[in-house]
């Protein structure tokens, strides 16, 4: 018996600071379905476990009575709050990286379940070839199947390099004013989706507000270095899919035929990322790719608008969280330029109230409380 508790004793010495870790924080064995249940505040940020988040923002669509609006999207889409809409809102942004995939995540909801309206980031690249050749479309356990609780031996191995990093500490707090934190990336960097799905960017807001070039993309850095070296969604090409323009059609098709009304936009870059992107010459989908989707939407009687340009509702380099990502000031502009068009959303959303926010912000990026 001796023996056996000394052969054990070296693996117990080695799980037990990470299994305390992914344990005290949520980032592993978190009922995740409970914490949706509930109206608690809380904040959802993994770090190893980002998958989970295509379930989480699935499940609580489909435990939740019915949203009178959603946005859906990739990031893109992630700083719209509920608090910008005078009826029920929800943030089901990062469950979406194609064109494609819009039809399929609809389709995993129950049709009475189904927003009245449906805000939609397109992400320019959506429409490269080169970043996504649509071969083949989701099912639906791409969402539904998302979630793990356990964590295997990679997630137990980076922890312990992340420990001896320092970045964790055996005794983290797992709660800040009174708001519950899960996951690691919230415990640590205050970072990660709220209750209504948007996401709060925590430390790094405080950073940027302080110049520290530690912050994420820092002078856009890193996106510069991604244009420069053709990397992830800044892969080069010169014409617009077809491929993804009948995807397009097929997504306005369905919300059309399930009385949907979709109000859709082409996200922002920073200035200073579209004019690299356009000194190169090498992103030529992009010149016409409000020209092309326009008349879709138009046929469907549904809205279109390109914002790729912060210029155009009066924001600026100051106001992103980087290089290819708005703030909540620069999203709330955004709608309100969008309601000031005469938009539908004008029934769910009023432009006093989205400019009395706006003029009265915490700071250049945010605008609302948690």
């Amino acid at each position: 018996m001796f023996k056996n508790s000394c052969f054990h004793s070296p693996s117990i010495s080695f799980l037990a600071p990470p299994i305390y870790i992914l344990n005290h924080s949520g980032e592993n064995f978190n009922d995740l379905d409970a914490t949706l249940k509930s109206n608690r505040k809380a904040i959802i940020g993994y770090s190893y476990n980002e998958k989970n988040y295509r379930y989480l923002k699935w499940k609580k669509l489909m435990i939740h009575k019915r949203f009178e609006v959603i946005a859906l999207g990739s990031s893109r889409v992630l700083q719209f709050r509920e608090n910008m809409f005078e009826t029920s809102f929800y943030n089901a942004g990062y469950t979406i990286s194609g064109v494609a995939d819009f039809v399929p995540f609809l389709k995993t909801i129950p049709k009475e379940k189904h927003p009245k309206y449906l805000i939609i980031g397109l992400d320019q690249w959506m429409f490269n070839k080169n970043w996504d050749e649509i071969k083949t479309i989701k099912n639906a356990s791409f969402w539904k199947e998302a979630f793990r609780k356990n964590p295997d031996i990679k997630t137990i191995f980076k922890t312990w390099q992340d420990l001896l990093a320092s970045k964790y500490s055996l005794n983290m707090s797992n709660h800040k004013n009174k708001i519950q934190l899960i996951g690691l990336n919230a415990c640590v960097n205050n970072l990660g989706f709220r209750n209504d799905g948007s996401m709060q960017y925590g430390i790094d807001i405080e950073k940027k507000i302080a110049n520290d070039t530690t912050a994420n993309d820092y002078n856009f850095k890193d996106t510069f270095s991604r244009i420069e070296d053709e990397r992830i969604q800044f892969k080069y090409g010169n014409s617009i899919n077809p491929k993804a323009i009948s995807e397009l059609e097929k997504l306005l098709t369905y919300c059309k035929n399930n009385q949907i009304h979709v109000v859709a936009f082409f996200p922002p870059f920073a200035d200073a990322v579209n004019k690299k992107m356009n000194d190169s010459k090498k992103f030529g989908y992009r010149d016409h790719l409000y020209q092309r989707c326009n008349p879709l939407f138009k046929k469907y009687s549904f809205e279109l608008y390109d914002y790729s340009s912060l210029k155009t509702i009066n924001s600026n380099d100051s106001e992103v969280i980087d290089g290819f990502h708005g703030s909540e000031m620069t999203y709330a502009k955004m709608l309100l330029n969008i309601l000031n068009s005469g938009s539908r959303l004008n029934k769910v959303s009023h432009p006093k109230m989205l400019t009395l926010a706006i003029n009265n912000p915490i700071n250049r990026y945010i605008i609302y409380k948690y």
